[in-house]
Parts: structure tokens; C-alpha cells; sequence
């Protein structure tokens, strides 16, 4: 937890650096989850009960040169000591993670474009906690579709303390759909990653909400809820854990 936390505090004055560079909208979220089905022991995200509550926040900011992204995580339960079975293993985990992109057409002041693809990245991706820690980097693609607001993917060479230097493909979107007086939104994060000790490591979070503030006299795109699906598969466990996820964005 101590690392963690250092990592969280790292991050958080990176990504102010980062704030007074910035043009465009900033656009931040405060998630509340709860799921039943927790027992991943890779990540230890184990609990007694396997019920665990999420607490997550997140922010992205353009900036002159690029964008960042930055990701907040507590997660709380009567977690298990995956090594020994004991259940006094703390009620609360930590994880930050941070992705800094650095544009090649703003930084080369040349159209980058070509076909679907609509921007070219130099990419990280630092992370801390739930004793991993890792310093990834990269090059990834912003894609232009028809209805959706993001969709990009990155490649990586993944450097952390649980594994040899090794490839990581990561995946994103976000899809709204107009559905009456409400948006159904489809967002979607996917990694798949090589390890040492549990061959591919694949991860997703993919969340299927609804716009309930329209029905509250509340502004559009400001209240969500629906559901989060937590996915962790490799060669000795897979997790699979639906959430419910309550969204308010700004």
C-alpha cells in the first residue's frame, strides 16, 4: 500500500505539470462499483466473501503536445492474503496509472493522417500498486469511425517487477448510442500482455451505461449507471465479474 500511494502522489504532480500546457476540455469522472465474484489472486483483488466496492477516478487533458491520461483506483473488502489464505489481510487496495501521449503532427506540425487512421502517438504508460509496478513505452493510433468519440490502440514494451521485459497490446473506445430521451454509452479497456509465470495475461473493463440524469432534469452526459464487466483470464485462473457502476462526469 505504501507504494501505492507513493505512486499515486508521483502521478498526481506529474499530471498537474501537465494541466498548465493544457487546450481543450478536460474531461473528469467519479465511478462507484460493486461486483460479487472477486477472487483474482494474480491481482490480489481476493476477498472473503468476493464482493469488493470500487471507488475510481479519472481525468483526461489535452495538452499543446498531446493528451494524458490519468486513472485513480481504492477498492475495499475483507481481502485475502493470497499466499497464506488469511482473511486479515487489510479492508482497502490502491492503483494509479498514467498514460502520457506525445502527438507526432502537433510535434512535427505535419498531417499525420492516413485512412482511418487519424493521429500517431509516442506513448507511456507508468503504474503503481497492488505490489506491481511497471514503466511501459511505445508508439499507439487514434482511429476515426463513424459514432465513435474515441478509439485508439497501443503497443508497448512492458517493463515491470513481476515478469522480464515483454509486449503489451492495449485497446479503447467509447460508443454512444442515442436510445429516446436517453444515450447508451458502450466504453470499453482491453490489455493482453506477456508474463514469465502464467503465459498471456489478458484484462478488460467494458461498461454498458445509460444517461439517467436526462430523467432527473439534469444536464446530458453528467449522471450514469449501468453495468461494468471486469474480465482477467490467463493460464492458471479466470475472472469474470459483472458491476454495478454509477458515473457522474464533468
Amino acid at each position: 500500500m505504501a507504494t501505492a500511494a507513493a505512486g499515486l502522489t508521483v502521478m498526481a504532480v506529474a499530471a498537474g505539470s501537465l494541466v498548465e500546457a493544457a487546450e481543450g476540455k478536460p474531461e473528469t469522472s467519479l465511478r462507484v462499483l460493486y461486483g460479487d465474484g472477486f477472487d483474482d489472486d494474480y491481482y490480489d483483488l481476493h476477498t472473503a466473501n468476493e464482493g469488493m466496492t470500487s471507488l475510481v477516478g479519472r481525468h483526461w487533458r489535452p495538452w499543446s503536445h498531446g493528451d494524458h491520461y490519468l486513472w485513480l483506483g481504492l477498492y475495499a473488502g475483507n481481502f485475502v492474503d493470497t499466499t497464506t489464505g488469511s482473511t486479515q489481510d487489510g479492508n482497502l487496495r490502491g492503483y494509479a496509472a498514467w498514460w502520457p501521449r506525445l502527438s507526432l503532427s502537433k510535434t512535427s506540425k505535419k498531417d499525420m493522417s492516413w485512412g482511418p487512421i487519424a493521429d500517431v502517438y509516442a506513448v507511456a504508460e507508468l503504474a503503481t500498486g497492488l505490489g506491481f509496478d511497471s514503466a511501459s513505452f511505445g508508439f499507439g493510433l487514434d482511429f476515426s469511425a463513424p459514432g465513435f468519440t474515441y478509439l485508439g490502440m497501443a503497443v508497448y514494451r512492458r517493463n515491470d517487477n513481476w515478469s522480464t521485459p515483454s509486449a503489451q497490446a492495449t485497446f479503447w473506445w467509447v460508443r454512444p448510442f442515442e436510445a429516446g430521451r436517453t444515450t447508451i454509452t458502450t466504453e470499453g479497456y482491453l490489455y493482453a500482455a506477456g508474463t514469465d509465470d502464467v503465459g498471456t495475461d489478458f484484462y478488460s473493463l467494458v461498461q454498458v451505461v445509460a444517461d439517467i440524469g436526462v430523467f432527473m432534469g439534469r444536464p446530458a452526459n453528467r449522471f450514469h449507471a449501468g453495468i461494468e464487466w471486469y474480465y482477467h483470464d490467463h493460464r492458471d485462473q479466470s475472472v469474470s465479474v459483472p458491476q454495478l457502476i454509477l458515473k457522474w462526469d464533468w
